[in-house]
């Protein structure tokens, strides 16, 4: 049996143990809670990231479907549609300027102006300007080519250069047909006109794809170095 003191020292060590737990008990409870907290504030969950992207004005939930093709596709390519059918890129032949001259009513072209018209040639081969790309068409092809941090994709204008927080995805651009490791550069139908001082016939628009960013810019039309290269579009 054990004696009354040990059965006092006891008790008063149960008691001791029963109201520390019920006094620091809380206390461990709460500071687990603000760690939980601050942890949440200081690491955001990837979803909170996507969110934010994708809640962004940049951010553009409808991009078109981008096809390259050496034929003509079976399924619809109009224009307004959400799809855009290209043919495969390819390096214009230039058109002098008496050829030019002589062809420019029956392609569309306004204005010849020197040998070696690189543009021109990209017109002939399309068969007239309304079969090559439109700003609107690149600038739906960036669309694509451009991918934000969350995956989604951001609204690039046609008229202007685009500068933002997506970068050109090489893995996408493989998959449509297109060279990995080097940026692409392609005419559009537009020739650029009284908002240049420029002789006539000397400047058309094209639009650029660099790793981060893709410009909008009227470049000269001649020349055999040009490097820009063209592409027609399918419109059933």
């Amino acid at each position: 049996m054990l004696e009354d003191r040990e059965k006092r020292n006891i008790f008063m060590f149960i008691v001791m143990l029963v109201f520390m737990v019920l006094i620091f008990g809380p206390l461990f409870t709460i500071n687990s809670q603000l760690g939980e907290k601050s942890d949440s504030e200081t690491f955001p969950s990837e979803n909170v990231f996507e969110t934010a992207c994708k809640e962004s004005d940049n951010f553009n939930p409808n991009v078109k479907k981008i096809s390259f093709t050496s034929r003509k596709p079976s399924k619809d390519c109009k224009e307004g549609s959400n799809r855009v059918c290209f043919s495969k890129p390819f390096k214009p032949k230039p058109l002098s300027k008496a050829e030019c001259n002589k062809l420019k009513f029956k392609l569309g072209i306004k204005e010849c102006g020197y040998d070696n018209d690189m543009w021109a040639g990209a017109v002939k081969r399309c068969g007239g300007v309304n079969h090559m790309a439109t700003p609107e068409d690149l600038a739906a092809l960036a669309e694509v080519l451009y991918k934000l941090p969350c995956g989604g994709h951001p609204n690039v204008n046609p008229y202007s250069y685009y500068t933002g927080r997506a970068v050109y995805d090489e893995e996408k651009a493989a998959s449509l047909g297109l060279r990995k490791g080097s940026y692409i550069a392609l005419w559009t139908n537009k020739e650029a006109g009284d908002e240049m001082v420029s002789r006539p016939g000397e400047y058309a628009y094209g639009r650029n794809y660099f790793p981060k960013n893709s410009s909008w810019y009227p470049y000269e039309r001649y020349g055999k170095s040009n490097k820009r290269m063209a592409v027609c579009v399918f419109k059933d």
